[in-house]
């Protein structure tokens, strides 16, 4: 599935948006301790500025670290 419609933008904002809550007390290793959600949306911005558009390939990369390093499950996850 491609970004085609801003139903398929509204998905891609629900699991920004669902990621970010998991990762909310989570910071990166860098020196400025930055937000750690700026690593999914980095990727997945990483994708789009390579060409990819598929839906569910960016959802993946909002979602890639979630399960892993939070307290979700994969069935939590429905965006």
């Amino acid at each position: 599935m491609q970004l085609s419609s801003n139903d398929d933008l509204g998905k891609l904002v629900k699991c920004m948006n669902f990621a970010a809550i998991k990762h909310k007390s989570q910071r990166r290793k860098d020196l400025s301790q930055t937000p750690y959600i700026n690593h999914p949306i980095g990727v997945a911005n990483l994708l789009v500025e390579g060409g990819i558009t598929d839906l569910v390939t960016l959802q993946a990369a909002l979602l890639h670290d979630t399960v892993e390093d939070t307290n979700t499950t994969f069935e939590e996850i429905t965006c």
